[in-house]
């Protein structure tokens, strides 16, 4: 076996020493990169996962109801309609400010009245308000128009104007996007007062499941 003469040895070990050093100084010098985020950008560019709440975003919704009635009075106005509902809708609404949306919608539905089923469409305008701009949990607030097919409830008319009141809470999925869950009262009602005998008026719970995302 050859052996490195002492020469060689001595600039070996000043070799390691220097490299040691300068390897030393880089890491010294260097940021931090967080596991979180992409190398290379700051923590204000990425984005927390849900809905953008921020004045001026637009947001788009689909959801999936069902609809239990409510006998007798509930709030302020009778409702004697008997019948559950189902259906779907879309909605497309601008944050005006920092969480509070207004928005439009259409909901089509099925209303299972006694022997058949009867379709409606409803028009609406929705507002809606994060307590906390940030948060998850928001209040609705809304009212529109529905047409049905045949009088809705049965004894009624075939056009209604529709209210409702309630609230949900925002489950974030990805950037931009989160499930809905949410609960409301809705009356349904052609206003031709409690004595008219073709306002059978409907008060009902609603329950909800959607999707929403920012666009």
């Amino acid at each position: 076996m050859t052996l490195l003469s002492p020469e060689v040895r001595i600039g070996a070990r000043a070799l390691c020493l220097i490299a040691w050093t300068a390897l030393a100084a880089c890491s010294s010098t260097m940021a931090p990169v967080s596991p979180l985020r992409p190398a290379g950008m700051a923590m204000d560019e990425t984005q927390k996962i849900g809905l953008d709440h921020k004045h001026g975003a637009n947001a788009a919704m689909v959801r999936a109801f069902y609809g239990v009635p409510i006998l007798q009075k509930s709030l302020f106005w009778d409702g004697n309609g008997e019948v559950d509902d189902y259906g779907a809708g879309v909605a497309a609404f601008r944050f005006v400010s920092d969480g509070v949306m207004l928005g439009m919608g259409v909901n089509g539905s099925v209303w299972m009245e006694p022997g058949h089923d009867v379709y409606a469409a409803e028009w609406e305008g929705l507002l809606r308000y994060y307590p906390a701009a940030e948060g998850m949990f928001f209040v609705d607030l809304g009212g529109g128009w529905v047409q049905g097919t045949e009088a809705v409830p049965t004894g009624g008319t075939d056009w209604n104007m529709s209210f409702q009141l309630g609230s949900g809470y925002e489950i974030p999925v990805s950037k931009g996007a989160s499930v809905l869950l949410g609960a409301c009262y809705h009356h349904t009602s052609n206003a031709l007062g409690p004595q008219n005998d073709r306002n059978p008026s409907q008060n009902e719970i609603r329950f909800w499941v959607g999707w929403a995302f920012n666009f």
